[in-house]
């Protein structure tokens, strides 16, 4: 019978080699998600650009509609970060997508100051869009 550290230490490392399998299944490879990390700096650099830009004055970008254009590029960079994710997972991240859209859409309203009032009726009808999407997915998936 072998002593009892060595138990240990064969279950211990029995553990390991378990966790490792598990991650490697999972795809997991210990490494940082790229899309989060993407997202951040993208969210950065567009914010230090656009106030920059808002700084010179000789933009169209200014304090008066610096909202607009930051609304604008986070749409872009959600829908950015949902191709990677895609393309990383091969699962489609709808969240990102559609909030991306939904952004630009409100950011672009503001830009053109046509008609106030349409966007928020664009934001009702890709919700209830959304939500009819989430209920015929569940049907169509089996519960376990």
């Amino acid at each position: 019978m072998p002593p009892p550290y060595q138990r240990y230490h064969e279950r211990h490392e029995k553990h390991e080699k378990q966790e490792k399998q598990e991650k490697r299944e999972k795809g997991e490879k210990g490494r940082g998600d790229l899309a989060s990390a993407l997202t951040g700096g993208l969210i950065l650099i567009l914010l230090g650009a656009l106030l920059y830009f808002a700084v010179l004055g000789t933009t169209a970008i200014n304090y008066g509609n610096f909202w607009e254009y930051f609304i604008i590029g986070i749409g872009t960079i959600l829908i950015l970060q949902g191709i990677i994710r895609y393309a990383e997972r091969r699962t489609p991240y709808l969240g990102s997508f559609i909030g991306g859209a939904v952004l630009i859409v409100v950011g672009l309203a503001f830009v053109s100051s046509s008609n106030y009032a349409l966007w928020p009726l664009i934001l009702v009808v890709l919700g209830i869009a959304a939500i009819a999407s989430a209920f015929s997915a569940r049907r169509r998936t089996p519960v376990p």
